[in-house]
């Protein structure tokens, strides 16, 4: 099934034009809108840039949203343009569980601005930094783990 994938007209049609190297931009662009909203805003969760109001923190997340939609539909063209070897890569593997992990602590993270964006605004609260490292350290993550996918090619899981 890997293979005929790999070898199917689109998966070829893909990897002998300017498609990859186009879908490679799209999901580095993708990548580089997901760590820009998440370094802001949990920078700003953890004291840093005072000049960002709590209450614009809620703007930035259409921006990683569209970059993760962006990281996983360019994602799945490229993926399925080596399925057999990223079925296999530990590194990629791996980058898949932490993007959901990502995915799922932006989706708290956001839920939480919208709620308490105004109560720290105001004083009456202050921002929870914990949640703040292990999601920085998880993108961070990714980011290593998708240029070892890159440059080192399948690392095989056995």
């Amino acid at each position: 099934m890997l293979a005929w994938l790999e070898n199917s007209a689109f998966s070829e049609a893909v990897k002998a034009s300017w498609g990859a190297p186009a879908l490679l931009t799209v999901h580095v662009l993708g990548m580089a809108l997901i760590i820009a909203v998440v370094v802001i805003v949990h920078l700003r969760l953890l004291g840093l840039f005072d000049g960002i109001a709590y209450t614009s923190l809620s703007r930035l997340f259409p921006a990683l949203w569209a970059g993760l939609v962006l990281e996983l539909l360019s994602g799945a063209v490229i993926w399925a343009t080596k399925a057999a070897q990223y079925s296999v890569d530990v590194a990629f593997l791996i980058k898949v569980v932490l993007v959901a992990a990502g995915f799922a602590m932006a989706l708290v993270l956001d839920g939480a601005v919208r709620r308490e964006a105004n109560s720290w605004a105001a004083g009456t609260r202050a921002p929870r930094p914990e949640f703040v490292v292990p999601s920085l350290l998880v993108w961070c993550a990714v980011i290593i783990l998708a240029r070892l996918t890159t440059y080192l090619g399948a690392l095989p899981v056995s």
